[in-house]
């Protein structure tokens, strides 16, 4: 089955921003755990530091390119490379510059829309057109024809 030149982008886009919702959803509830742990006990200087670092690695570096990888593939793409490690790697920057508002105390922390907008955007042009076959296929071709 073949897809259309302009569908790998729009499901890129769709399958990053799922996986924003669902990353920035457990960031936020990982977030609101540690610091409920936090509070219970103001005499540990380590209380929430298990969560807080549990929710880091998860929902910053493991979450995301895990996501892309297999949106992509229920969607029926290959080759989705670009787009997992580069998306992984925006993700972890979009989302990891604002770290700090939300494991800060304060409820309703969030990323700004135009880092989310910015992460589609990203996972749409990642997602564009098998771009990683496109730059080996043209080494190859360029090397053989001399």
């Amino acid at each position: 089955m073949r897809t259309f030149h302009w569908a790998r982008p729009l499901k890129g886009a769709a399958v990053t921003g799922l996986a924003v919702l669902a990353c920035h959803t457990a960031l936020t509830a990982g977030f609101a755990a540690a610091r409920a742990e936090e509070r219970a006990d103001p005499d540990n200087a380590w209380a929430g530091t298990e969560v807080w670092l549990a929710t880091f690695a998860v929902g910053l570096v493991l979450a995301m390119p895990v996501m892309l990888w297999a949106g992509m593939r229920l969607l029926r793409e290959k080759d989705n490379h670009l787009l997992v490690v580069g998306g992984g790697l925006a993700w972890f920057f979009a989302a990891g510059c604002h770290v700090d508002a939300w494991s800060a105390d304060g409820a309703g922390r969030h990323v700004p829309m135009p880092s989310i907008a910015g992460m589609i955007a990203v996972g749409a042009l990642l997602s564009w057109g098998r771009l990683a076959d496109r730059l080996v296929s043209e080494d190859a071709t360029e090397g053989g024809g001399r």
